[in-house]
C-alpha cells in the first residue's frame, strides 16, 4: 500500500469501528485494484523521473483537492492542460511571460519569491492563499508552479492544505457552504504544516521543501505580526 493509495482511500480505511481483519481485506482489495496494467510494465514512471532529476515533468494532482504541482518548464510543453489559476512562484530572475501564451484562458498570478530573502515567501503567501481560496470556492483547478515544481510550490501547497482544508482526507472548507466546514476552525500549527507537507509529498515524492521555507510557513501562521509587504503581479492570460 503506497502513501498515495492510502490517502486516496483514507476514509475507507479509517472507517470508525472497522475491525483489523476487515481493514486488511480492504487494503488487499485496494492494492489489487490498482495493479499496473501490462502495457505499462517496464516503462519508466514519471514519479521515478522526478526523483532522479529533482524536477516535475508533468502537473501532479494532490489527490482530489483541486491543487496541482509542477515546474514552470513543464507548463510550456505543447498540449499542457489548462488550469483556472496558475500560481507562479518562480524566482525573481525567471521570465515566465514566454510561458503564458501556452496557457491562454488561464488566470496567471505571478509572485516574486526570492529565496535569498529570509521572508521572500512569507511576503506573498497571503496573496497566494487568497487567490487559491477564491479559485477553489468556484470549483476551479489550481496549479502551483516554481522553478523545479518541488520546493517553493510544495511549500505554498502545504500552506493551502493546512489553511484551507480540513480533516485527515483534506476536504476543502468552502465559506459559501457552511456545511463543508467544521463549527470551530482549528488553528494551524507546526504539526499541521508537517502533516500537510507529508500529504502533498505522498503524491509527489520528489517534493523537498527546504528548512528556510518551513520556517517562513511557521512564522506566517503562528506570528501574524511578522507579515511583510506583498509584491505581486497579476495577469489574465488570453
Amino acid at each position: 500500500l503506497t502513501p498515495r493509495l492510502f490517502w486516496d482511500n483514507v476514509d475507507h480505511l479509517l472507517e470508525p469501528g472497522l475491525r483489523p481483519e476487515e481493514c486488511r481485506h480492504r487494503v488487499a482489495e485496494i492494492v489489487a485494484a490498482s495493479a499496473e496494467p501490462k502495457q505499462l510494465r517496464g516503462k519508466i514512471h514519471p514519479d521515478f523521473i522526478n526523483l532522479l532529476t529533482g524536477h516535475t515533468t508533468e502537473p501532479t494532482a494532490i489527490g482530489s483537492t483541486g491543487l496541482h504541482l509542477c515546474s514552470l518548464e513543464c507548463l510550456s510543453k505543447p498540449g499542457s492542460r489548462l488550469f483556472d489559476l496558475v500560481v507562479d512562484c518562480g524566482s525573481p530572475m525567471a521570465d515566465t511571460r514566454v510561458l503564458q501564451p501556452a496557457l491562454t484562458g488561464s488566470h496567471w498570478l505571478r509572485l516574486v519569491v526570492d529565496l535569498d530573502d529570509r521572508r521572500g515567501l512569507e511576503k506573498v503567501l497571503g496573496v497566494a492563499l487568497q487567490a487559491i481560496g477564491d479559485a477553489l470556492r468556484l470549483g476551479g483547478q489550481v496549479c502551483v508552479a516554481c522553478d523545479t515544481g518541488t520546493n517553493v510550490s510544495a511549500a505554498v501547497a502545504a500552506a493551502a492544505l493546512a489553511g484551507l482544508f480540513q480533516g485527515p482526507g483534506y476536504t476543502y472548507c468552502n465559506p459559501a457552504d457552511p456545511g463543508s466546514c467544521e463549527e470551530t476552525a482549528k488553528p494551524v500549527t507546526k504539526a499541521t504544516l508537517r502533516h500537510a507537507l507529508l500529504f502533498a509529498t505522498s503524491f509527489l515524492p520528489c517534493a523537498a521543501v527546504d528548512r528556510a521555507l518551513m520556517k517562513q510557513l511557521n512564522r506566517f501562521f503562528c506570528s501574524p505580526s511578522a507579515y511583510a509587504t506583498t509584491r505581486v503581479e497579476k495577469t489574465d492570460v488570453g
